[in-house]
């Protein structure tokens, strides 16, 4: 591997590790997100404790983490995947974070980042379907594994092989991560938006 990559990858996981929902909640709130709603540290959880303001500056932050260290990587690698590699860094950073004991986010605000900028069809489709499930069925978690799983496809139809197997590994990721709401899901016990506790 060599230095510039190597150098871009720990920077792109460093700054996907910064927990911002964390940050943001504790300037505006001066508590600890993570006792808090979901206990989630990225921008749905704050969108529901904090309304749409405080909430579309993390979701805003959090895309920022995937797409500034992809910018960079643009600039200083010649090659696509490795370009790609960088931002998936980015995604793995929010979702393991070394400064909170590697348990972060869900990475799809990060993901989003990452994906639209190094392909900006993806952008479009993530939004269309992530819009259509939230309308169709109100459930934010539902929204989101959809959309990331058609992103996926989407890249691995129209990018290289190691790009699309990086995408498929940061989606099995993304699952993983919402392995509680596919629970509830199948359950049939997941929360929509709007609904109240109890």
């Amino acid at each position: 591997m060599n230095e510039p990559l190597l150098f871009l990858l720990i920077g792109a996981y460093l700054m996907g590790a910064i927990p911002f929902g964390l940050i943001v909640y504790r300037i505006t709130e001066g508590g600890d997100i993570r006792q808090k709603g979901s206990g989630n540290i990225g921008a749905t959880n704050i969108f529901r404790l904090k309304g749409f303001k405080i909430g579309l500056l993390v979701l805003l932050l959090d895309m920022a983490k995937g797409i500034v260290p992809l910018l960079v990587a643009r600039a200083n690698l010649d090659h696509p995947h490795q370009v790609f590699l960088v931002g998936a860094a980015a995604v793995f950073g929010h979702m393991f974070p070394v400064y909170l004991g590697f348990r972060g986010g869900k990475g799809v605000a990060t993901f989003l980042g990452v994906t639209g900028v190094f392909y900006l069809p993806a952008l479009a489709v993530f939004l269309g379907l992530f819009l259509a499930v939230v309308v169709l069925s109100r459930m934010v978690s539902l929204a989101s594994l959809t959309a990331v799983t058609g992103v996926f496809f989407l890249l691995l139809f129209t990018q290289m092989v190691w790009i699309s197997l990086v995408a498929f590994l940061l989606a099995v990721l993304i699952c993983y991560r919402h392995r509680d709401n596919i629970n509830r899901l199948l359950k049939g016990e997941e929360k929509r938006l709007g609904e109240k506790k109890g």
